[in-house]
């Protein structure tokens, strides 16, 4: 299943229920109650100081959102942020959009007010920001550490001076909360480690002509292969997505079949899952059976931030195989897309829809929770420019 580097997200659309008559506070505490039903609750709540954590934790979502000035547009966000207690990627809100996309901010003064803004200002996060050598977007300090993008170009839907994005800090401090207003009436929530890791997302950059993140998520690549050294072979693995992708299951699989057989004897295979957004195991099944033939080869991983989802669940099966992880931790999406069993859909009070897990894996004693959110540990960091290069010189 193809899923996007997201722990959380929520749908605003055209199509979603109608406001109802109560109030974001109202659902607010429909909301609570439902979550303290759900399985990952029963399983992550249990002593009364983690009780309690939970109700100042949903006190906090209540005073912010006594205090927006944007009621109807930030109550998606909100509500979506009541849920982050839990370790669970499956517990998302669809809001009710009856003030949407009309209630998007823009920035006073439009375009023209925003280009005049200073590049950059000290200590913080707020300024001009590029893709390549052409300004996208300007940041605006909130306070309290909340930045908001506003759109310079127009384009792709949206009108010029309006907000992208919002990085709102994470309640327990250390990693932010994306709030991105797609073109076509969607708010997608994301999790990311840090403020340059959230911005880092939209491919923006600080300079002119900045280089972006290598292969950073968003286009999928095609799958490549070639040998590295005399006793080491590379493949380059963008994608596991069975529909709609450059890389279909079946052409994998042909991939595999050609190359397994000509794995150089107690050589090494490097796999380079960096970019990697998951999809489904079908589409790294025949590679794992022919690699089961082929004990004699040496393996090794390459991820970043961007490896997610299924692909590290290929990372955790590789490692139990003896692969040796290379890179940055994977993003800590695991149970995305396979923690979910069962979901619970019903309206609350004043339309939004809450998906709630009702049976999941998450209760399990399970080593893999540990990752969650903070992703799976590399054996070796890279810090070079040159990664690839660099696990060739560790072969050696």
């Amino acid at each position: 299943m193809s899923r996007p580097l997201l722990f959380l997200i929520l749908l605003l659309s055209a199509t979603a229920l109608p406001a109802q008559g109560c109030s974001c506070e109202a659902a607010l505490t429909d909301l609570a109650k439902r979550l303290q039903k759900t399985p990952s609750y029963k399983a992550q709540v249990r002593t009364p100081e983690q009780k309690a954590a939970f109700r100042d934790h949903i006190g906090r979502v209540r005073d912010q959102m006594t205090a927006a000035e944007r009621p109807g547009f930030d109550c998606g966000y909100l509500l979506g942020l009541a849920t982050t207690f839990l370790t669970d990627n499956h517990l998302r809100v669809l809001p009710p959009s009856d003030t949407f996309p009309a209630d998007i901010p823009h920035y006073p003064g439009g375009t023209d007010a925003l280009a005049a803004l200073p590049a950059r200002a000290d200590d913080s996060a707020a300024g001009l920001y590029y893709r390549g050598e052409k300004p996208v977007a300007y940041l605006t300090d909130d306070g309290d550490g909340v930045y908001s993008a506003y759109l310079l170009q127009a384009g792709g839907g949206r009108a010029a001076g309006s907000l992208t994005a919002r990085f709102h800090p994470a309640p327990a401090g250390g990693a932010y909360y994306t709030q991105y207003v797609r073109p076509e009436g969607r708010t997608q929530f994301i999790y990311e480690r840090g403020l340059a890791e959230a911005i880092g997302r939209f491919k923006m950059t600080r300079t002119p002509g900045e280089a972006e993140p290598w292969r950073a998520t968003g286009t999928e690549a095609v799958a490549e292969h070639r040998s590295l050294a005399d006793n080491a072979y590379y493949l380059y693995l963008p994608s596991f997505r069975s529909l709609g992708s450059n890389n279909p299951v079946a052409q994998l699989n042909a991939l595999y079949a050609g190359i397994l057989p000509d794995l150089p004897r107690n050589g090494h295979l490097v796999i380079d899952l960096r970019g990697n957004g998951g999809g489904g195991t079908r589409a790294y099944r025949e590679l794992l059976a022919g690699l089961a033939e082929r004990d004699d080869v040496r393996l090794h991983l390459i991820t970043n931030r961007n490896t997610a989802s299924a692909a590290e669940l290929f990372v955790t099966e590789m490692k139990a195989r003896g692969a040796r992880h290379y890179g940055e931790p994977t993003n800590g999406t695991y149970h995305y897309g396979y923690g979910n069993r069962a979901q619970s859909v019903t309206p609350l009070c004043n339309g939004a829809v809450p998906y709630l897990t009702t049976r999941s894996e998450l209760g399990k004693r399970d080593q893999r929770l540990a990752t969650e959110r903070s992703g799976i540990p590399a054996d070796v960091p890279l810090t070079s420019a040159d990664w690839i290069g660099e696990v060739v010189e560790q072969l050696r």
